[in-house]
């Protein structure tokens, strides 16, 4: 399943876009490290974290995905695979 099923026209890629950055803006805010009671309390269908998570394995997740949204926004930009690690 990709993004494109989701951004089916440009208000939806748009909206797409503000959810990710704001996102990624919330995930940043936490400094270096996420703990894990901080993970364990968001309730994610069950998963159980146990141990505290480097913020930047969530970060390039998210701006990977933010950039994966943004070419249709810069059509030059159509290399692949975009790089996560």
């Amino acid at each position: 399943m990709g993004v494109e099923r989701f951004a089916t026209d440009e208000h939806r890629r748009q909206a797409l876009l503000d959810i990710f950055r704001r996102i990624l803006d919330r995930i940043l805010s936490h400094g270096q490290v996420i703990s894990k009671a901080e993970l364990n309390s968001m309730g994610m269908n069950g998963t159980s974290w146990h141990k505290d998570v480097d913020v930047e394995l969530f970060a390039r997740l998210g701006r990977a995905l933010i950039k994966l949204l943004e070419r249709d926004t810069h059509p030059d930009d159509q290399s692949l695979p975009i790089e996560v690690w």
